[in-house]
């Protein structure tokens, strides 16, 4: 049984603890696929070692993409509100608090938000992509007064845009970008939407996913090579790339085993290490997987069903974006949720 409480125009602190679980991941443990629907994912944060997992969100809905606000004391993340989840999809965007108590719903619009989406360092906005433009585009919301923004433009374009990532100094987003006839690359423009351009050029390589490193100065993402194999395109090798952005054009080639069919990805530890979800073809789950760059050893963390995908990462650390210690939003609709 679920109440809603519902509470306009008010000002609400998040207050929490230090937070003892670093990764957040969507996963459909516990739950049973219907057939023509929508997988049903759910929010959880576990320790960098897998331990103590802990499940943040338990609704009928689909839920993913969760994302740490640079103080760790809010998590945004994406909910198809369609209650069927018919395959059909309406995603929002939402914030709630690391227990999973409190949750506010930051946009209502008919079309697909909030699928990726990527924190400012300084915690006042969030950037997603959405099809309100009427074509794939990153958006970016101000938290405080809830207006968006349209970043991207492929009714020009032509192609679509996706998976932001802030990087830490505020300056740049990098994200895919798909062009008609060249492919899908990683591209960085300013965090205003000026300057945007090929990080690397498009080769026919499949590339996705990047993620700044803590420092800024590179950017982590995964690279895949196809070929045609009976009228059919079959993936024939593929590796995790870190990209110098200061200085440019220096690489670093990450190959995993073969049987490593990985996803998406995040820095961890930080800048040392990897976390990356991926398919296991030997044994046909995808789990988060820990990984060192330098004695390149691989760590299982979510060993059992449901698997774990989109992982995010964040250190005890983290800096406060606010001098008093708290992250204060004005929230427009507060919605508890008790479960019983």
């Amino acid at each position: 049984m679920r109440q809603k409480l519902y509470i306009g125009c008010l000002f609400f602190s998040l207050l929490s603890s230090i937070v003892s679980a670093k990764i957040l991941f969507h996963s459909t443990r516990g739950t049973t696929f219907v057939q023509g629907k929508d997988l049903d994912f759910s929010i959880y944060m576990m320790d960098d070692d897998g331990r103590n997992v802990r499940k943040l969100t338990d609704t009928p809905f689909y839920e993913v993409t969760a994302r740490w606000s640079p103080d760790g004391k809010v998590i945004a993340f994406a909910r198809d509100i369609d209650i069927a989840l018919t395959t059909k999809m309406q995603t929002e965007l939402f914030i709630m608090d690391v227990a999973g108590t409190y949750e506010i719903r930051l946009t209502d619009h008919p079309e697909i938000d909030g699928g990726d989406l990527a924190w400012s360092p300084d915690g006042e906005q969030i950037a997603f992509v959405s099809t309100r433009s009427g074509n794939l585009d990153i958006h970016v919301i101000d938290l405080a007064s809830r207006t968006v923004k349209q970043l991207t433009n492929n009714a020009v374009l032509g192609g679509l845009s996706a998976a932001p990532d802030w990087s830490p100094d505020g300056v740049h987003i990098a994200y895919e970008q798909v062009v008609p006839g060249q492919g899908r690359t990683i591209w960085t423009m300013g965090a205003d939407g000026k300057d945007q351009k090929p990080l690397v050029p498009a080769d026919g390589l499949f590339r996705y996913g990047p993620r700044w490193s803590p420092d800024g100065d590179a950017i982590l993402y995964g690279e895949t090579k196809r070929t045609i194999i009976n009228e059919r395109p079959k993936v024939v090798a593929r590796r995790l790339v870190i990209h110098q952005f200061r200085p440019k054009e220096m690489l670093k080639i990450i190959t995993l085993p073969k049987e490593y069919e990985f996803n998406s990805m995040c820095w961890i530890a930080p800048g040392h290490e990897i976390v990356f979800s991926a398919k296991n073809t030997l044994i046909g789950k995808i789990d988060l997987y820990r990984y060192h760059i330098g004695s390149r050893q691989i760590t299982n963390l979510t060993e059992g069903p449901g698997g774990g995908y989109n992982p995010d990462w964040i250190d005890n650390t983290a800096l406060v974006v606010m001098p008093t210690g708290k992250l204060t939003l004005q929230w427009g609709q507060l919605k508890r949720v008790k479960q019983e």
